[in-house]
């Protein structure tokens, strides 16, 4: 191998001269090293670190979230208008817990314009003497028949009753009417009783008075009642 190569360097210097030494193949290779060079240092550039678990966002356990503010601003009174079903004796049992204040005892039914007509006289007394005296209405609609129990009178007494704002007992008279007026010896509705501040009976003010004229707050049961307050009687 050595002398062949001898032999054609000889006559290459003959024929065409030797070809002389180049740094062109060095050059090459070191061109192709600053290449390799320059592409590890792209694959090493540290790498931003990723995100390993999805991130919380606000309102997650602990946040407190403000429900919106559902007062009593804006309510009516029918929220405080109840409906009691009770007899007489459970009345009179109510009229003894209000010991020391004039009591008013309205019997009323639906039935009964002149009741209707006057029942908010009887709410007027209730707020302009809260502390003195106290309202009672008994509903007496029930005649105890069987297609009509007391069920079927209790949402439209109710109903009445918050259309007044009665806001102090009212009860619906167990005890079915024709019953009822017979032990009590009335006539029919409208019947107010009042109570001085002892409990005891002070007056009954039923349809017809002494004058003729239909029973009227303003004329008859507001004047009584502020002559019990005053201690007239």
């Amino acid at each position: 191998m050595k002398f062949s190569a001898i032999l054609v360097c000889l006559l290459s210097v003959v024929l065409l001269g030797c070809p002389e030494d180049s740094d062109s193949t060095s050059g090459d290779l070191s061109s192709g090293g600053e290449t390799t060079e320059s592409t590890a240092e792209v694959e090493n550039e540290p790498v931003p670190p990723g995100q390993t678990e999805p991130q919380v966002p606000n309102g997650g356990e602990g946040e407190s979230t403000d429900a919106p503010d559902s007062d009593a601003e804006g309510g009516n009174g029918a929220a405080d208008v109840s409906l009691q079903e009770l007899d007489w004796d459970g009345v009179l049992a109510l009229v003894a817990n209000h010991h020391g204040k004039v009591v008013v005892v309205d019997l009323w039914s639906l039935s009964c314009e002149p009741c209707l007509i006057e029942f908010p006289n009887l709410v007027t007394i209730s707020r302009d003497h809260p502390d003195d005296v106290a309202c009672i209405s008994v509903a007496t609609d029930y005649q105890g028949l069987a297609s009509r129990p007391l069920s079927f009178y209790q949402p439209k007494v109710l109903e009445f009753l918050e259309g007044q704002d009665a806001q102090f007992e009212n009860v619906l008279c167990t005890t079915p009417k024709p019953e009822f007026f017979t032990a009590l010896m009335l006539g029919s509705e409208p019947a107010i009783f009042v109570f001085n501040q002892a409990g005891e009976q002070a007056a009954l003010f039923t349809s017809l008075q002494e004058d003729g004229t239909e029973v009227s707050y303003e004329r008859h049961v507001i004047p009584f009642v502020e002559s019990l307050l005053a201690g007239g009687q």
